[in-house]
């Protein structure tokens, strides 16, 4: 365009748009087209979607012990993960806030280094780090977050259908 003396967009406009396709191809007639004001592509509006949370509270039950809490944290990890492993996304941070009696209440944070979509494999991460952790308060609830997500590799994906295949049979 330069060689012609296309300088501006103002320059490009004055142009006849179908010698310039015929002459340049089709993406300086986009060009000339989008300095007219016309993308059909459209506007758009970035979507904020809410990190995937799930909340556990025990009603009743006293939790006193880290296995009572283990054995309620797998299918809380499977409905979390349910919606994001479905868009084919993975968790790579997550949190478990444990509400208790009375103390401050505990916040584990769980860093993993690839997207993981298997509520087994995020339940060991977690039980290794309930291990270290004492429990001096009865615990009323806990809540479950996922605060990053990743696409999931071929390789994630794979496990997960494996696994979904596995619990089915």
């Amino acid at each position: 365009l330069g060689a012609i003396g296309v300088r501006t967009v103002a320059a490009l406009r004055s142009l006849d748009p179908t010698d310039l396709g015929v002459r340049f191809g089709a993406t300086v007639a986009s060009a000339w087209r989008y300095a007219q004001g016309d993308d059909p592509r459209g506007p758009t509006t970035p979507r904020l979607v809410e990190p995937p949370t799930v909340e556990v509270t025990f009603d009743d039950a006293e939790v006193e012990q880290i296995e009572p809490l283990l054995f309620v944290l797998r299918p809380a990890l499977e409905r979390l993960l349910r919606a994001p492993v479905g868009r084919g996304q993975g968790v790579t941070t997550l949190e478990l806030a444990l509400r208790t009696t009375s103390g401050p209440d505990p916040l584990l944070t769980v860093r993993c280094a690839h997207p993981i979509g298997d509520p087994r494999t995020l339940l060991e991460l977690i039980h290794a780090r309930l291990e270290r952790l004492e429990l001096s308060a009865t615990l009323r609830a806990f809540t479950l977050r996922a605060t990053s997500l990743a696409p999931l590799t071929d390789r994630n994906v794979d496990r997960v259908t494996e696994a979904s295949h596995i619990s089915e049979s």
